[in-house]
C-alpha cells in the first residue's frame, strides 16, 4: 500500500504531509497506535471538495463529510470515493435526503424532508425516482401511503385530509384514478370508478341525509342511467343528461307501487304526467329543491382541497 496524505487545518498545497503507511516496514510515529489498518482520519481537498473523513488508497473510503462547490453537503459512508451505505445528504436549498445510497446514487429506503417540511419516506431507485410503498406527508398536514412507480403514486393508496375527508383506492400518475372510495367529513360518501381525479363511469354517492344515487357518471357529473333512493324507500330510475333527469323515469313508491314520469332538462313533464300521482322530488339533499344529488360541497369541490400531487425530488449529486 501507498503512503496516505493528510492536510492539516490551513488546507493549503504547502500544509500536505505525506506519512507513511501503517504496514510499511517500522511503521511510523506519525500514526496515532490505535489507527485502523490503511485509513487515516484526513481533511483533503478533493476536485475543490472539502472533505473530513476516513481515506483508504488517497480515496474517501468509510465515515465521512464533504462539502460541494454547491454548497451541498454530505455525512455518511463512502466507498472508493462515492457515497455508498447510509448518509445524510443536505441540498443548497435546504431540502435533505437521509437514507441508503448505493454507488453515489440514492438506492434503497430512505427518508426525504423538503425545505417547507414535506416529508417523504419510502423507496428509491437509481437516485431519481422512488419505487413501491411510500408514505408522504405535506406541511399542512394532509397526507399520503401507498404505492409509487418512477416518481408517481400509482397503484393503490390513501389520502387523508385535515378536514377529515379521506380516499382509498387506486391512483394513477398522482390522480384519483380506477376504483376508490372518497369519504367527506360530513359523513357524504362515493365509491366507484375515477379518472383523473373525477368520477367516471358507474358508482354510488349517498348524501349526508342518507338518499342514495347508483348509476352512471360522466366527467363527475351523473350521465347515463341512474337511479336515486330515498331514505322512506322511494326511487326514481332512468336516464341522466348532464346532471339532470332527462327522459322517462320509473318512479316507484314507498309501499311499492310505480308509475312512469317525464322530464326534460331536470324538470318534470307534467303534461306528460298522469295528474294526481305523487311527483317525487330528485334532489340531493332531501327538500332543497336541487336536482344535483351531489350538493354545493360535492364531489368536484373537495378535490381542490387539496389536489393529489407528485413529490419534487432533487438530484443528490451537489
Amino acid at each position: 500500500m501507498g503512503s496516505l496524505c493528510c492536510r492539516d487545518s490551513t488546507d493549503t498545497p504547502e500544509s500536505i504531509v505525506v506519512i507513511a503507511s501503517p504496514n510499511a516496514q517500522g511503521g511510523s510515529k506519525l500514526f496515532n497506535g490505535d489507527m485502523r489498518k490503511s485509513t487515516c482520519v484526513a481533511k483533503a481537498q478533493v476536485a475543490a471538495k472539502t472533505y473530513k473523513g476516513e481515506m483508504k488508497d488517497g480515496k474517501r473510503h468509510g465515515m465521512g463529510s464533504d462539502t460541494f462547490p454547491s454548497g451541498a453537503k454530505y455525512f455518511g459512508q463512502w466507498s472508493k470515493d462515492v457515497m455508498d451505505g447510509y448518509g445524510k445528504f443536505v441540498y443548497p436549498n435546504a431540502d435533505e435526503y437521509e437514507g441508503a445510497y448505493v454507488n453515489g446514487k440514492q438506492h434503497g429506503k430512505g427518508a426525504y424532508k423538503q425545505h417547507d417540511s414535506s416529508t417523504f419516506q419510502g423507496v428509491w431507485k437509481n437516485g431519481k425516482q422512488q419505487d413501491g410503498e411510500g408514505n408522504e406527508v405535506w406541511p399542512d398536514g394532509h397526507s399520503y401511503r401507498g404505492q409509487y412507480l418512477k416518481g408517481q403514486k400509482t397503484g393503490t393508496g390513501q389520502f387523508s385530509w385535515t378536514d377529515g375527508t379521506s380516499y382509498e383506492g387506486a391512483m394513477l400518475n398522482n390522480d384519483l384514478h380506477g376504483e376508490g372510495t372518497l369519504t367527506w367529513a360530513d359523513g357524504r360518501k362515493y365509491v366507484g370508478q375515477w379518472s383523473k381525479n373525477l368520477k367516471q363511469g358507474d358508482g354510488v354517492y349517498s348524501a349526508a341525509t342518507g338518499q342514495v344515487y347508483k348509476g352512471q357518471y360522466d366527467h363527475d357529473v351523473r350521465h347515463g342511467a341512474g337511479t336515486i333512493t330515498w331514505t322512506d324507500g322511494r326511487s326514481l330510475s332512468g336516464p341522466f343528461v348532464n346532471g339532470d333527469p332527462h327522459g322517462t323515469f320509473e318512479y316507484t313508491t314507498a309501499d311499492g307501487k310505480k308509475t312512469s314520469r317525464e322530464y326534460v332538462n331536470g324538470q318534470e313533464d307534467k303534461s306528460a304526467n298522469v295528474a294526481g300521482k305523487e311527483v317525487p322530488d330528485p334532489s340531493g339533499e332531501e327538500g332543497t329543491g336541487s336536482y344535483d344529488c351531489e350538493d354545493a360541497m360535492g364531489a368536484t369541490q373537495s378535490m381542490l382541497a387539496p389536489k393529489p400531487r407528485a413529490s419534487v425530488f432533487v438530484n443528490a449529486n451537489g
